[in-house]
């Protein structure tokens, strides 16, 4: 085995046949810790090594029994070795308070030895800083005297330090989030802008107030003074204007200033330089494009200008302004054309402004985007179109269905398989034949999950492309697992579209394990039971895209396990 130690700094591994023959070396394994230049294990490698005695699962086949007085000793005899090293201290106080199931007493035990190691490097300012780290960390569980203490001794060393104040400065912005009282939150951020103005998370200081403000209170009189604040500390930035260009439009208020803002910032998002927005983006970024690659940059900033217009849109609805409306709209859909939200509010737009033909198309756009949360673009595309008498169901179904499929051939394009690999939760479904099928049960065989609803277009669009894949791979476990439906309906639209043989399940649950928020959604899993495959939204050729990523994992399509029924 050759193991190259430039990349991983620790390793375990144990030895496994092709006959699943296992040798662990008695539950031992075995370790490779890369080493440094004095022949000991790199400061790399020793919390690796130290982590693997603490119980932790680190890989398949690997569980190492805790033995923290192990993971202890080895940190403690790296620092012995490199004098007066205190780079792992706050490990071994953690692995200490775990090892003593972080019960009150466990904490009173380590006080003591924490307050000598504040004492003993009185004159080490990394040290110092350490230990204000850790007992910041839990300074709910910890004396106030400890922390008091520990925060004057590195103040004490160096007053005019700039590390010093940057880990002050760290400490006072971990306890911000602690506060409960939102009000009293908000004018903590205030006040750690103000003490700390060149401090890396000041900017995110200023927005976290508003957001505060705005989200938690909904206060109009505190957005706008946290709002001021911000954009003073960042002119030429256009998060701000839209973040309460945007609170504005949620709460109903002021539509005349909202465009106002928002206006201001489609003209800061069209000038600002690159990195202009900070890194506590709340509403909307607006880099420049890269000149040594300038598409996807300019497609980013166009995305982000037509973020603010749909925004200016509703404001300027709410204005009464109907026809400007139906433009900013129709500008953002042209370019958010994946979002079923910016296509279902132009429609309702279009429609309060007599313009059906936009309303229907908009509404054919959104029901055939490939990510659907709710009913509404359904309904509201029956309404205009049925019941608007524009035609009837089947003619419909007819557009909706060119719709989707010309959707799916504009989005088709060279597919490359991105495999992943984690353990797929426990699910219990009962298909609609009255059989069951779980987790466990289909371990040995490949599995793919479909989870679809009744309501949702691009859903059903897909499912005969999940019954063609399914004829075609007899021995894979396909399941349609439909979600928020009656078994009565589900029967009723496979009888219609003719996919009776389609193996569908009806089960909340199952979708609740996946954490299921939108569909359709597809989880391809292997004979491990590991998650190798996840599209959120539907695939422009399901056969295709399924078929190409079971080969890409070794799957031939000749095992011939029992077929679920």
């Amino acid at each position: 085995m050759t193991i190259d130690t430039n990349g991983p700094a620790f390793a375990l591994f144990y030895a496994r046949d092709d006959r699943a023959r296992i040798d662990d070396n008695s539950g031992r394994y075995w370790e490779v810790v890369t080493c440094g230049a004095d022949h000991m294990p790199s400061a790399r490698a020793v919390p690796y090594q130290a982590a693997s005695f603490t119980g932790d699962a680190l890989s398949d086949g690997i569980q190492r029994a805790p033995d923290f007085e192990r993971a202890i000793s080895i940190l403690r005899e790296w620092m012995a070795e490199h004098q007066d090293s205190t780079l792992f201290v706050t490990d071994v106080w953690g692995y200490r308070l775990r090892q003593g199931g972080r019960i009150d007493a466990a904490f009173n035990a380590l006080v003591p030895e924490i307050e000598r190691f504040v004492v003993d490097h009185s004159d080490n300012e990394t040290a110092l800083a350490q230990a204000l780290s850790f007992v910041s960390m839990w300074r709910a569980r910890l004396p106030a005297t400890l922390f008091a203490a520990t925060q004057t001794a590195l103040t004490k060393l160096n007053p005019r330090s700039s590390f010093a104040r940057s880990v002050l400065a760290e400490v006072v912005w971990d306890r911000i989030s602690d506060e409960k009282d939102v009000r009293r939150r908000i004018q903590m951020y205030e006040d750690f802008a103000a003490a700390y103005p060149g401090d890396g998370n000041t900017q995110i200081a200023y927005a976290r107030a508003f957001m505060a403000a705005a989200e938690d209170l909904k206060d109009a009189s505190a957005a706008e003074r946290a709002f001021e604040r911000w954009r003073t500390f960042e002119p030429a930035s256009p998060d701000p204007y839209a973040s309460i260009g945007i609170f504005y439009v949620e709460q109903k208020i002021k539509p005349d200033e909202a465009v106002r803002m928002l206006d201001q910032a489609t003209e800061r998002c069209q000038a600002a330089p690159t990195g202009a927005a900070g890194a506590a983006v709340v509403t909307v970024t607006c880099d420049k494009p890269d000149p040594s690659n300038p598409a996807p940059g300019q497609a980013r900033l166009e995305q982000a200008i037509a973020r603010i217009r749909y925004w200016r849109g509703r404001a300027l609805a709410q204005h009464g302004e109907m026809q400007r409306a139906v433009e900013d709209l129709q500008f953002a859909a042209r370019l958010l054309s994946d979002d079923a939200k910016v296509a279902l509010t132009l429609g309702q737009v279009a429609e309060k402004a007599g313009r059906r033909d936009v309303a229907l198309a908009a509404y054919l756009d959104a029901t055939s985007a490939p990510y659907q949360t709710s009913r509404e673009p359904m309904d509201a595309l029956r309404r205009v179109f049925v019941a608007g008498g524009m035609g009837t169901e089947d003619q419909l179904e007819a557009r909706l269905a060119a719709q989707i499929a010309a959707r799916r051939k504009k989005a088709a394009a060279d597919f490359k398989p991105v495999p992943i690999e984690r353990p797929a939760p426990a699910f219990d479904a009962t298909l609609l034949d009255g059989s069951k099928v779980s987790l466990a049960s289909l371990k040995g065989r490949q599995v793919v999950l479909n989870f679809w609803a009744i309501w949702c277009g691009p859903c059903v669009a897909e499912l005969p492309g999940v019954l063609e894949f399914q004829r075609r791979n007899p021995h894979v476990a396909v399941v349609a697992v439909a979600k928020d439906a009656e078994i009565a309906e589900v029967r009723a639209l496979l009888d219609k579209r003719k996919l009776r043989d389609l193996r569908v399940a009806v089960s909340d649950s199952t979708a609740q394990a996946f954490a299921i928020a939108a569909v359709p959604a597809t989880y391809v899993i292997d004979r491990t039971g590991h998650i190798r495959f996840v599209h959120l939204g539907s695939l422009d050729d399901f056969v295709a895209v399924i078929e190409k990523e079971l080969a890409s994992i070794g799957y031939s399509g000749t095992r011939p396990p029992s077929v679920i029924r």
